[in-house]
């Protein structure tokens, strides 16, 4: 695949963002956001990461849902598919690797913190316990009336994702 377009990166962006406000999932709203336009991200894919939402099953204190998700992707497209790796798959594994690094060190720079706990300070100034009901719908409560939005980091991790995969050096 070869660069992007700004159209299609703004069609991801909004994608992404519109993904976390209908279903309220910041790990589906990567995955969807993406979905489009790398076609190895099917809907077994989409499902299986609404799961790493809120820290992953709303623990809050786990990885945030949009550094799993990206990671995920990145895994999808990346990883072997053999049982048996030959020496040269292992040394092209290697490699492409390196793509998870660059999104785990561009997260960290961006956000401080891979952690949703510390992400949702990053984004909303304070940080919710998910899994309480009546913390998730302050959680909830508190991007509308304050106008800030964990689709901001949603959104962002997306387009770091797929400039990532649209390099054509990257396998």
């Amino acid at each position: 695949m070869t660069k992007l377009s700004s159209q299609v990166l703004d069609e991801i962006a909004n994608r992404t963002a519109n993904e976390g406000i209908d279903y309220r999932s910041c790990s589906r709203s990567v995955l969807h956001g993406l979905q489009k336009y790398f076609d190895f991200i099917n809907d077994d894919i989409v499902q299986a990461g609404v799961a790493l939402a809120g820290g992953g099953g709303r623990a809050t204190v786990g990885s945030c849902g949009a550094f799993s998700s990206g990671l995920m992707v990145l895994s999808a497209k990346f990883s072997p598919r053999s049982e048996e790796l030959s020496e040269k798959e292992i040394e092209e594994f290697d490699k492409v690797r390196s793509n998870f690094n660059e999104f785990r060190d561009w997260f960290l720079a961006e956000f401080g913190s891979v952690l949703c706990w510390d992400v949702q300070r990053w984004a909303l100034g304070r940080s919710f316990n998910l899994m309480d009901d009546e913390h998730r719908q302050a959680f909830r409560d508190f991007q509308e009336v304050h106008g800030r939005k964990c689709s901001q980091v949603t959104t962002k991790a997306a387009l770091k994702v797929a400039e990532i995969l649209s390099r054509e050096d990257t396998r």
